[in-house]
């Protein structure tokens, strides 16, 4: 059981002030919270420790919630990372794949460890995935999958590391956060997050795009 995690996520919630995208005369504040599943039944979590028992934390993680939102806004049921059920794996994968079928000359943009991972989450809504080695000395290591600049940008070494810096965005992830979520509701306007206040008095400003 992660102990220290959970405590942190019980406790960590707050709102983005927003601004309407094309009028940002347009104010409005969005509150999130996380959401957290319950832990992974039995079974299946014998089945993980048979098949990935020797990834840091990832067994620890799963018999402590089965999934994980990140941010979510309960009006527009928007949030900006999905941790999945490892039922829900290969799904994913099956939707991430055709992204790195590439042609002969273009293997070379595919990180070595490609063939030892798997997609154990996504940015839900944006194409985007969050990705996990399987082998060799970085497994664990957990990568987000950029689509639009075909990018595999390190996050963190293990799945726990991994939340503690979601939990922690500095400008630049907080720009990548409010490049996808849209907050859109009945009257379908889209917002663009100017700033996240935590509830511990934390805010943080997002990066000027570029």
């Amino acid at each position: 059981m992660l102990k220290e995690l959970s405590e942190t996520l019980k406790n960590h919630f707050g709102k983005f002030h927003c601004s309407m995208i094309h009028n940002k005369k347009e104010q409005k504040t969005v509150e999130f919270k996380h959401l957290i599943g319950e832990p992974l039944a039995k079974d299946e979590l014998e089945n993980l420790n048979a098949d990935f028992g020797h990834i840091p934390h990832l067994v620890d993680f799963y018999a402590t919630w089965d999934s994980l939102l990140l941010y979510f806004d309960p009006r527009s049921e928007d949030s900006a990372f999905y941790f999945a059920k490892p039922s829900e794996w290969a799904q994913l994968k099956d939707y991430f794949e055709p992204w790195i079928d590439l042609d002969e000359d273009e293997q070379d943009l595919l990180p070595d460890w490609i063939a030892h991972y798997e997609v154990i989450g996504e940015i839900p809504r944006s194409g985007n995935y969050l990705l996990m080695i399987t082998a060799g000395e970085h497994a664990g290591h957990i990568y987000e999958f950029e689509h639009d600049g075909f990018d595999f940008i390190f996050i963190a070494e293990n799945i726990e590391s991994c939340i503690k810096a979601l939990l922690n965005p500095d400008p630049s992830r907080l720009l990548e956060m409010a490049s996808h979520l849209r907050f859109i509701e009945e009257d379908s306007f889209q917002w663009w997050i100017e700033e996240l206040f935590l509830n511990d008095g934390t805010s943080v400003k997002t990066q000027k795009p570029y």
